[in-house]
């Protein structure tokens, strides 16, 4: 037969009421992934609107693909059951958003689910077949009902969203693409055994359903490990944060109390000097000023702003430039919150400050490391200055003197970048004279750009 004999036989016998309840269970899935997390009447319209476009594509996509293969051969009924896995990867793509990596893990689950259920329906298909005429309405619903698993398993991928969290590992990502890709190849080769034996049929109805289980264990389990580890991450930083806390409390504690030695002391200094000056020792009394000036009073730098994480990390950095003999200077101009995970700004800034302390050569007692932390229209700019010496520019690459080991050099860097790179944002290290400069920018909308 020909291609319009084939569309004809589809719409006017294949395309009964189990086909289109099929599509509609379809559809409603991936209606139910994209569902908009703010209700309002103008987005679920456009959602409802993309599911009617989706089930009209489906119904029609299918008609062609028949119209093409007609299922009159092994390698044509391969191809139309892998021809289910085209519209869920069309809607995915265009129209769920999010991180790249949780939206592949998406893709994979919805369309190995899909492929599964009908290639379960195919088996009970062919079990059901021999079934007398007075029971037969149990085949067509068992062509049915399975579908509505894709409504349970979007519902699952919807409630335990990945893309709430942006640290999934290649390793989670790897497992989960080998069982989905597995699946999916299982399914679409399965169509070959289109004359085995009925215990056969059962068996494989068996597997396919333990499938779809497994994978949606799966799925839950790792969204499970990476809350687990987000959690985990979060009290880390939630610790840190507590640290330099306690750190800056410590800093204004022992200031408080060389402020009041000094003040203390000032009075006693004060009435001996007077006494120099009127029994007329003029020199003593300006030897003494000049000796009071020239002593260092043993206090540390505070410093503060209105974002606590920031605060606290710049007093940490701060008291390490004091402690290693090296002046560093901040300048922050931020709000009390940032759309920023607390460990990457944590993270951020740290890596930025231990670099530049690394590197600093300082040219004079006057020389110091400055770094800028701002706030531009929706981004948050990061900016570094600090003297350095041997530097070389080879091949576009950057090489600076560092005293790190071979092992650990250059890590510093890569966490910038990664984190830069995360939120939308980029980072330069350039160097201007004898001034190396580290730029980097965050885009605080970064959050709208994904949920879009």
């Amino acid at each position: 037969m020909n291609f319009v004999d084939n569309i004809i036989i589809y719409f006017t016998q294949l395309l009964d009421i189990t086909l289109y309840l099929t599509f509609l269970f379809f559809v409603a899935g991936l209606t139910i992934l994209d569902w908009p997390k703010k209700i309002t009447t103008k987005n679920v319209l456009l959602t409802l609107l993309k599911g009617l476009i989706t089930y009209a594509i489906i119904i029609g996509f299918e008609g062609i693909m028949f119209g093409l293969i007609g299922g009159s051969n092994t390698y044509g009924g391969i191809l139309f059951s892998a021809s289910f896995a085209v519209v869920p990867l069309f809607y995915l793509i265009f129209f769920i958003k999010g991180p790249i990596l949780p939206r592949i893990v998406k893709y994979e689950t919805v369309i190995a689910t899909v492929l599964t259920i009908g290639q379960f329906v195919t088996e009970l298909n062919h079990i059901t077949r021999d079934l007398p005429e007075n029971i037969m309405f149990i085949a067509y619903i068992l062509r049915v009902v399975p579908y509505g698993f894709c409504i349970f398993s979007a519902l699952v991928v919807r409630k335990y969203d990945l893309c709430r969290f942006k640290n999934i590992t290649k390793a989670q990502l790897g497992l989960i693409t080998i069982l989905t890709v597995s699946m999916s190849l299982a399914s679409i080769f399965q169509s070959i055994l289109m004359e085995a034996d009925t215990v056969v049929h059962i068996f494989l109805s068996i597997v396919e359903a333990a499938s779809l289980v497994v994978l949606t264990h799966l799925y839950f389990t790792m969204y499970s490990v990476i809350e687990k580890r987000h959690t985990i991450t979060t009290l880390e930083v939630q610790s840190s944060i507590l640290t330099l806390e306690k750190e800056s409390l410590l800093i204004d504690e022992k200031n408080r109390e060389e402020l009041m030695k000094i003040r203390h002391d000032l009075k006693n200094q004060l009435s001996y000097v007077n006494v120099l000056l009127n029994e007329g020792k003029y020199d003593e009394a300006k030897q003494y000023l000049y000796g009071l000036l020239e002593q260092k009073e043993n206090y540390l730098e505070s410093f503060s702003c209105p974002n606590v994480v920031i605060s606290g990390i710049v007093n940490l950095k701060l008291t390490k430039a004091k402690i290693a003999g090296k002046k560093i200077k901040f300048r922050a101009v931020v709000p009390p919150r940032l759309p920023f995970e607390d460990s990457d700004l944590l993270s951020l800034i740290t890596n930025i400050a231990d670099n530049c302390l690394e590197n600093f050569v300082p040219k004079d007692d006057k020389d110091r490391i400055s770094i800028s932390i701002l706030t531009q229209q929706d981004y948050l700019r990061i900016v570094s200055y600090n003297t350095v010496t041997n530097v070389n520019i080879e091949e576009g690459k950057l090489s600076l003197h560092t005293s790190k080991e071979a092992k650990n050099h250059g890590y510093g860097t890569k966490i910038i970048k990664n984190i830069c790179d995360k939120y939308h944002g980029y980072s330069t290290f350039t160097v201007d004279g004898d001034q190396f400069v580290c730029d980097c920018v965050l885009d605080m909308t970064y959050r709208s750009q994904d949920n879009a």
